[in-house]
């Protein structure tokens, strides 16, 4: 069984408002129109629209709560009685009427927050309304009621409808009891939404329904005894242990402050379960002074570990010293716990009197730091808002076992007048816990898992979502490192064990990330106009890059060339390259010849990757005919097929030539002129003739080779000349040439 040391522990951990959700806000509003962005590092501040109280600056309580999507960008915020959304429009309809919340000496804390309701997109949201009953300065009293909400959106834009009220007290401005703390929850078990909170004294419990407060039966037990209820010091619900923790005095101590739990009994039921530990100053448990010492603020390191206290000494109502306290949650029992208590040294003392500063509030941020706010005493009733109240505090490294590690930064950033107040915007339950573990990588491939909560256990059992893994499927390391079988979204869970005991189960759905393949297809032919669509699409976000120079995921090409694509995701670099080779369908190109013996001809063909069958059975590109005849050949590629065919006649192409070796150029009209015959039709010739000496005496090119014997206009000497006779032409449709040399006898 779970023992009392156990849950005392344990429960203290969030005892700053720490909620289990997916979500943690990450953007911060409050004050007079101020917001903290912890989506930078560091955190940035920013100012959004403001509308003061119908009072005057100095009675805004400073009422505020955000709501941030899973990204931590900001949806809508609320702000002293006034909706926004997202971009720091007004909402339609999101303006309170009349609305003022000031409660006297003891302004209230943390009185608004959004609920999101299980599986829908509805919201919910309560906060603290006071309208003026009757004025009168401090003789003024007020009507305080809580104010429920319900917030959706219609065609993008939100919509807001009043849903229910509670309580509603006439009370004077000056009444302590005004002040009060609410905090959301959800329950584990039903998944049913509660507000708690006190009021006039006395503890309340709500369900907040999609229509409106549903009253839940609680039995408390000597509640009102001794120093009685403080909300502004505890008052959390511990999402762990599904219990609700509050605060109150001890009558037999001396004022000795105890924290109490209410557990769920089941059926809307809540009881109390006496088990309380105290809160003492480190350095004044000898002597006794410790019973003294009242909590004020309180907020853990961001795992939970460690719970800083400031805490107010009232012995001396002349110096009402306070101090800030360290308290280590692991502790073995209650001594040890007294003994953990570590006073974190301050650069400036916190005093009531003097000029010293007292801690306004403190709320652990989502960059694990802790922020608070500083209050300049000096006279003024420590809840006023005044122009002084401007200075915000950090605490770094709350988480660090060694406390010399601790920083603490009173002036991380001081703000204009007016614009700071006590009080860190609210949240409930499910929005301000930090998730159970954080994703270091979430590429498929290696999916990096840090548990949040590592000083909360001992050990742990995980489960990744993923049975079909077996035994791969869980682990009980605290950074476990898991290769997912496919992207996508799965429901992890993770076991969390404290002295062998199951303290919890948390889970949340995952987002796994793909790592980018290609597979462009093979190398491809195309046939002229045809074009081939490459499609690299991933089906998610991711960056394309293709030779082209294009960024589309898909590329359409119609012309040869070599293609490659470079993807980009977070989770890495997929490339691919595919051949695209356009080519021409097959055509005709033979034609009859007739051909000489002598020579020789090749029937050629081609068409781009063809293949070719010739009537004789042979498949290359070419042809050789050896005898006459019809000669066919089938030509087929991707693109189509075709046949072609060629008659070719082989015949004997010489031409005679009748060359007479002697002629008379003498006039007497018998064998006067040098003649050649021939039976080759339409000869072209060149015929040259040489003395003895080499020179040319005589050319002629036109028709018919002729000479009578003459060179420049006179007769030449008798005697042998030599020629040189070249000619071409055509004989049965074959074109023959030739070249001829020989002796011809000039006689006179």
């Amino acid at each position: 069984m779970v023992t009392v040391k156990h849950i005392i522990l344990v429960a203290l951990l969030y005892i700053s408002n720490l909620g289990l959700a997916q979500n943690q806000s990450k953007v911060w509003i409050f004050g007079q129109g101020l917001g903290m962005d912890f989506n930078t590092q560091p955190p940035s501040f920013f100012k959004v629209p403001w509308q003061g109280s119908i009072l005057g600056q100095a009675s805004d309580d400073n009422q505020s709560s955000s709501l941030c999507n899973a990204k931590g960008e900001l949806m809508i915020y609320f702000l002293n009685g006034n909706y926004y959304d997202g971009q720091q429009n007004l909402l339609a309809g999101g303006r309170s009427h009349n609305y003022v919340l000031a409660t006297g000496s003891f302004h209230s804390k943390k009185t608004s927050a959004f609920i999101q309701k299980a599986n829908s997109d509805t919201l919910l949201h309560y906060y603290l309304k006071g309208e003026i009953v009757t004025a009168g300065g401090l003789s003024a009293t007020f009507r305080h009621t809580i104010r429920l909400n319900k917030l959706y959106k219609v065609n993008g834009a939100w919509q807001i409808d009043s849903l229910d009220t509670w309580g509603g007290y006439p009370l004077n401005v000056q009444d302590h009891w005004l002040q009060m703390k609410i905090f959301a929850f959800t329950d584990r078990h039903t998944q049913r939404d509660y507000i708690f909170f006190e009021g006039l004294q006395t503890l309340h419990l709500q369900e907040v329904t999609l229509q409106g407060f549903r009253s839940a039966t609680y039995s408390p037990a000597n509640l009102q005894t001794g120093f009685g209820l403080d909300p502004n010091y505890f008052n959390f619900y511990h999402p762990l242990l599904d219990q609700i923790f509050t605060m109150w005095g001890d009558p037999n101590a001396s004022g000795r402050i105890f924290l109490k739990k209410i557990a769920h009994q089941g059926n809307l039921n809540f009881s109390e379960v006496g088990v309380h530990f105290p809160f003492v100053s480190p350095n004044d448990t000898a002597n006794g002074l410790y019973r003294y010492w009242i909590p004020q603020v309180s907020a853990t390191s961001y795992e939970g570990r460690y719970l800083y206290v400031m805490a107010r000494c009232y012995l001396s109502l002349v110096t009402q010293e306070a101090k800030l306290i360290r308290y280590d949650l692991f502790a073995s029992d209650s001594v040890a716990f007294k003994k953990s208590a570590y006073e974190v040294p301050l650069p400036i003392s916190l005093k009531r009197a003097g000029l010293g500063l007292t801690i306004g509030d403190m709320q652990v941020g989502p960059d694990k730091n802790i922020y608070f706010t500083l209050r300049h005493p000096s006279g003024v009733s420590k809840s006023l808002n005044i122009a002084q109240n401007k200075v915000m505090g950090r605490i770094e490294n709350a988480g660090n076992p060694d406390p010399s590690q601790i920083v603490v930064d009173m002036n991380y950033h001081t703000f204009n007048d007016w614009e700071l107040y006590h009080s860190f915007p609210s949240y409930s339950a499910a929005q301000s816990m930090p998730p159970p573990f954080q994703l270091l990588s979430n590429c498929e491939d290696s999916v990096y898992f840090d548990l949040t909560y590592k000083s909360v256990t001992d050990s742990v059992w995980w489960d990744f979502g993923v049975p079909q893994l077996g035994s791969l499927n869980h682990s009980s390391l605290e950074t476990p490192v898991l290769r997912y079988p496919a992207y996508g979204q799965y429901y992890v869970s993770v076991e969390l064990y404290w002295n062998g005991n199951l303290l919890n189960t948390l889970g949340d759905t995952i987002q796994i990330e793909p790592i980018p393949t290609v597979n462009l297809p093979n190398d491809t032919l195309l046939c002229t106009g045809d074009s081939l669509f490459i499609d690299a699409r991933q089906g998610f976000e991711a960056s394309y890059l293709w030779s082209t120079g294009s960024n589309d995921s898909t590329l359409t090409v119609g012309t040869t060339g070599t293609y490659w694509v470079e993807v980009n995701t977070a989770c890495g670099t997929a490339t691919d390259t595919v051949l695209v080779h356009v080519i021409d369908p097959p055509s005709t190109t033979l034609k009859d010849t007739v051909i000489c013996e002598s020579w020789s001809l090749e029937l050629e063909v081609y068409a781009d990757s063809a293949t070719y069958l010739w009537n004789d059975g042979s498949t290359n590109s070419s042809f050789e005919p050896q005898e006459s005849g019809l000669y066919q050949v089938a030509i087929e590629n991707p693109c189509g097929m075709v046949s072609d065919q060629s008659t070719i006649e082989i015949t004997k192409c010489e031409c005679k030539l009748w060359v007479a070796s002697a002629f008379t150029p003498n006039g007497d009209g018998l064998n006067d002129v040098f003649e050649i015959i021939t039976d080759c039709r339409g000869l072209e010739y060149q015929i040259d003739f040489y003395n003895r000496w080499g020179a040319l005496v005589y050319r002629h090119n036109q028709d018919q080779p002729y000479w009578d014997g003459t060179y420049n206009d006179h007769a030449v000497r008798a005697g042998v000349y030599t020629y040189k006779l070249t000619y071409s032409g055509l004989k049965k449709e074959v074109r023959i040439e030739g070249t001829e040399f020989g002796t011809v006898a000039v006689i006179r």
